[in-house]
C-alpha cells in the first residue's frame, strides 16, 4: 500500500519485495550459527561397550544415521538428547549390575576365601613309610589386612624358634613364601634364651623338621 501511494507499479513493487527477501536470506546464510557438539556420543558409547547397531536398534534409526550424528556430519538435537539420556541410563544400569556381582561374590564369614598360614613339624613315625607334617601353629590371613602371609609365616617360625632354643630349625616353604621376611630369619632364637645356638635357615626342599604352608 505504501509503495502504491508513492506511484510504483505492481511489477516494481514485486521487484522490491524480491530484493528484500533476497537480502534477508543472504544475511541468514552468511551469519555464523553455533552447532551443538556431538563429539561425546561415540566415546561414551564405546566406554559402555555398546555397538553402533545395538544403539541404533534401540533408538529406532539406521546405523548410518547414528554414525553421521556421532561424527558431526548431520544435526538432530532431539535425537542427540535422546541418545545421551539412553547412554546415561545404561551407565547406571552397568554400575548397578557390577555392585550386584560384587555382593554376590563377596566372601562371607566362615565361608571359602579365608587362608590360614600353618607351621608344621616334620616327624618320622615308626608306623609310616614316609615323614608326616604335624601342624603346631596357625594364623588366619585376610586379604584386607596389611600383614602378608610371608610375614605371618616368619612370626610363627620365630615362635617355634623361641620354643626350641637348643635345636636347629630348617624352614621349608613353597614358592608363595619366597619373600624377604623368611630370607632374613634371625641367626639365634628369640625370647629369654636368645643366646642359645638356635639357627633358622630356609630351603625349597625338605631337609629337617619345619614346614610352612597355607590351607
Amino acid at each position: 500500500m505504501r509503495q502504491s501511494q508513492t506511484g510504483c507499479s505492481k511489477p516494481e513493487i514485486l521487484r522490491l519485495l524480491k530484493r528484500a527477501t533476497t537480502r534477508e536470506v543472504y544475511r541468514l546464510l552468511t551469519r555464523a550459527v553455533g552447532i551443538p557438539d556431538y563429539g561425546d556420543l561415540r566415546p561414551t558409547r564405546q566406554d559402555r561397550n555398546i555397538t553402533l547397531t545395538a544403539a541404533a536398534r534401540h533408538l529406532g534409526v539406521w546405523p548410518g544415521t547414528l554414525s553421521r550424528l556421532e561424527r558431526g556430519q548431520s544435526r538432530n538435537d532431539q535425537l542427540a538428547d535422546t541418545y545421551r539420556e539412553w547412554l546415561a541410563s545404561r551407565e547406571e544400569a552397568l554400575r548397578s549390575d557390577v555392585a550386584v556381582r560384587r555382593r554376590r561374590h563377596r566372601p562371607q564369614a566362615g565361608c571359602s576365601g579365608h587362608c590360614f598360614v600353618v607351621v608344621c613339624i616334620v616327624v618320622d613315625l615308626p608306623f609310616m613309610a614316609r615323614p608326616v607334617a604335624l601342624p603346631v601353629l596357625a594364623r588366619l590371613w585376610r586379604p584386607e589386612q596389611e600383614t602378608t602371609k610371608v610375614q605371618l609365616g616368619a612370626e610363627l617360625v620365630g615362635l617355634l624358634a623361641a620354643a626350641f632354643v637348643d635345636r636347629r630349625i630348617d624352614v621349608v616353604a613353597d614358592g608363595a613364601y619366597h619373600g624377604k621376611p623368611l630370607r632374613t630369619l634371625p641367626e639365634t632364637g628369640r625370647g629369654p634364651a636368645a643366646s642359645s645356638p638356635t639357627r633358622c635357615c630356609t630351603s625349597r626342599r625338605r631337609r629337617t623338621p619345619a614346614a610352612v604352608g597355607h590351607g
